[in-house]
């Protein structure tokens, strides 16, 4: 008992050394959120908004961003970014309508070290021009892109916050490592720790040790960053790190979140995910992911959402309680619409699962439904079409004339294709043309021009980390006729809303979406005089009374249908 406590004190002593070491002998700073300063010298052509996005480690966010007003006058930008814990890449984004304008540096500063950049002609881009010259580098707009940016690379060194840890977090460190020291003690009392050693091969051993380097390296890497994680990739957002208060109120929750929190940001994730989605896929051709990602024939990529496969299956039917509630929900919105003179569209993007069904799996095909959700919803709207009038737009008869070859849906990707979604612009317009020919008639293939591309975007593909090695094959189309169109950002928050002017186009619409419409902008931006973006499916009357639109639309893919049954937002405010 003695030589126990003689040990245990011993090893006490040493560790409260090694962190005292750490703080001073070293001088190695813990890591906590921080500030940082990125100033750009640059020089505009006339006055305009100049944007810096950050990366924090996961992707850039539409919240991580900071915008100044550019003046000829001026060329030096100061960006302050305030508690940032890393840095790994920075967006520079001028203007939408920039014709050109000099960039000389970007210097990054508030991390440990440093990072200053001079030459961009050799840095990736999107929609730029980049001529480097002695003094600066001149970047000139692509005519066919309206949203040119820059990505800078911060090297590994230069992206960590020089602040200090919290207080919470070191109490945590110390914590996992009393917990670790005591552990080890009663196997060295008890015997266990050389009952281990002297039975189990050595091969066992170093597997065993390298087992808890992993587990461990979370911490290990935020103290000491020997590894930069890449990029999260995944469309999603990552789980928070709870507050130490939550421990004290729920403690089964508070757990619970710091192990997602842990699965999140573990600093191998990525690498372990990519891993097994090669040796799954080349060896066996199985999904890595099944609760994710299902593997359909020819290789097409489908989602795993429960929704969706009980939607597709016929599970998950409306009763007839919950379609009066959503039939009352959209009755009262078109009430509203109608008492302001407006004119209210319903149009629902189908799932991939249904275009695509021939290429699901046997497993799901033998189980689907004729009847889904939205079926459900159609047929009530054709019975009572006299007592709710409201104008539903079926995309689903036309997408099932159109062959899989026509590629309307991403491989890899759960949303449809730019080709998908001029077809479905094509029905939304010829819908509304018949009620109002003033806005004209849809554009048609030879009023367009369509490129094909290809990126690092689907997102099935990244929740398996697969998606350098399945990239995206995506049309570009752009309307041929110029109708000097602009976009202006509103807001930094959620939901963002874009407004498109068009002087040549008649009356204004909103419109409240989701993902699907994304590629609809530039297209329906060609008939009206000014399309609202609003990025939320859910109709807000405070934004429709804000607007005052001839037309308002929702956008609603199957996916979500369930934000159908919200009602009119702040109807009453």
């Amino acid at each position: 008992m003695v030589r126990f406590k003689y040990y245990f004190g011993l090893a006490v002593i040493a560790l409260i050394v090694l962190f005292l070491g750490i703080f001073t002998c070293k001088k190695l700073s813990f890591i906590k959120a921080g500030d940082f300063r990125v100033t750009i010298r640059y020089k505009a052509r006339k006055a305009e908004d100049l944007t810096v996005y950050w990366n924090r480690g996961h992707g850039f966010s539409a919240a991580d961003h900071l915008t100044q007003r550019t003046d000829t006058l001026k060329s030096d930008y100061v960006f302050e970014i305030k508690q940032v814990k890393f840095i790994t890449q920075l967006r520079i984004d001028p203007t939408d309508t920039l014709a050109s304008a000099m960039i000389y540096s970007v210097t990054l500063s508030g991390s440990r070290t440093a990072y200053r950049i001079d030459h961009f002609d050799t840095v990736q881009n999107s929609g730029l021009i980049v001529t480097a010259g002695s003094d600066g580098s001149l970047l000139q707009r692509k005519p066919d892109n309206f949203d040119p940016y820059l990505i800078i690379n911060i090297p590994s060194k230069n992206q960590v916050s020089s602040s200090v840890y919290s207080f919470t977090d070191i109490l945590v460190i110390i914590g996992c490592c009393v917990i670790t020291l005591i552990l080890y003690f009663i196997m060295i009392r008890k015997k266990l720790w050389f009952t281990v050693l002297s039975s189990t091969p050595l091969n066992r051993q170093a597997l065993f040790l390298f087992f808890i380097l992993i587990i461990s390296s979370y911490w290990s890497n935020d103290l000491f960053a020997y590894y930069l994680p890449p990029p999260s990739i995944e469309n999603r957002r990552l789980t928070q790190k709870p507050n130490i208060d939550t421990l004290r109120k729920n403690a089964r929750h508070y757990f619970d979140q710091m192990n997602n929190w842990f699965t999140d940001y573990f600093p191998f994730r990525q690498a372990f995910v990519h891993c097994n989605s090669v040796l799954k896929i080349g060896l066996f051709n199985i999904t890595p992911m099944p609760s994710e990602v299902i593997i359909g024939k020819n290789f097409q990529l489908f989602s795993a959402n429960s929704f969706l496969q009980d939607d597709y299956t016929g599970k998950r039917k409306f009763n007839k309680a919950e379609l009066d509630a959503l039939i009352n929900c959209l009755r009262e919105k078109k009430n509203y619409m109608t008492k302001h003179h407006m004119d209210f569209y319903l149009i629902m993007p189908p799932s991939k699962q249904d275009i695509y069904s021939d290429f699901m799996p046997e497993y799901y095909r033998a189980q689907k439904s004729d009847t889904k959700l939205s079926q459900q919803l159609q047929d009530r709207f054709t019975k009572d079409s006299d007592n709710y009038n409201i104008n539903v737009i079926d995309t689903l008869c036309d997408y099932f004339k159109l062959h899989p070859e026509k590629k309307i849906f991403y491989q890899y990707d759960i949303h449809w294709s730019e080709w998908g979604a001029f077809k479905a612009y094509q029905v939304l317009m010829d819908r509304i043309y018949k009620d109002h020919p003033e806005y004209g008639k849809p554009l048609r293939e030879n009023d367009v021009k369509i490129d094909t591309e290809y990126d690092d975007e689907a997102d099935l593909a990244k929740l398996l980390v697969m998606n350098k090695i399945f990239r995206r094959e995506k049309y570009r189309i752009t309307p041929l006729k110029d109708d000097s169109i602009e976009e202006t950002v509103i807001g930094d928050k959620f939901p963002l809303q874009f407004l498109y002017h068009n002087p040549k186009g008649k009356g204004r619409i909103v419109i409240f979406r989701d993902s699907y419409s994304e590629e609809w902008k530039w297209l329906i931006a060609h008939h009206f005089n000014e399309s609202v973006f609003v990025w939320d499916p859910k109709v807000d009357a405070q934004l429709i009374e804000k607007y005052k639109p001839d037309i308002v639309l929702q956008e609603n893919c199957e996916m979500l249908i369930f934000y159908l049954f919200y009602p009119l937002a702040n109807a009453g405010s």
